[in-house]
């Protein structure tokens, strides 16, 4: 099995993605759907959910579809030496590990990064958002490496 010691830095450029900004929308209709089902809530509670919900929303779609929001991940390099280096649109930068609860599939990687400087950070990739080829090597990659905590 490889190690990252030899692999070639993996940088992955962002942009912003309509297949997100989609599922994003989906998922938060269907909550605002649920609000409109008979239950013993007031109207006004309803309403209020229902701004939470569309605040949400706004929120997720700038940082995790458009990458709009200062906080959005829109570089990311895998090193060498198996580190990470989130750059965000505000230009800073920090250094993470990759968690081992990270999820691969073909239309979805969300990759779970504990920063060295404290906390966690999640960020979902989806095909539009990486070129394809960089995208291949990234599953590839993480297949065939793993996420660092399997010992087997």
């Amino acid at each position: 099995m490889s190690s990252t010691r030899y692999a070639a830095p993996l940088n992955l450029e962002l942009r912003p993605s309509r297949r997100m900004a989609v599922g994003l929308m989906l998922v938060h209709c269907v909550a605002l759907a649920a609000l409109c089902l008979p239950m013993l809530v007031p109207v006004a509670l309803r309403f209020l959910l229902a701004a939470v919900i569309l605040w949400h929303l706004i929120r997720v779609l700038s940082r995790h579809a458009w990458l709009t929001d200062s906080n959005a991940v829109v570089r990311l390099i895998w090193g060498e030496d198996g580190l990470w280096t989130l750059v965000n649109r505000d230009g800073s930068a920090r250094t993470a590990t990759l968690l081992g609860d990270s999820y691969v599939s073909l239309p979805l990687i969300v990759l779970r990064l504990s920063c060295l400087d404290g906390g966690t950070r999640a960020v979902a990739l989806v095909g539009d958002m990486v070129d394809g080829d960089s995208l291949r090597r990234l599953r590839v990659r993480l297949r065939l490496e793993g996420t660092g905590d399997d010992e087997e």
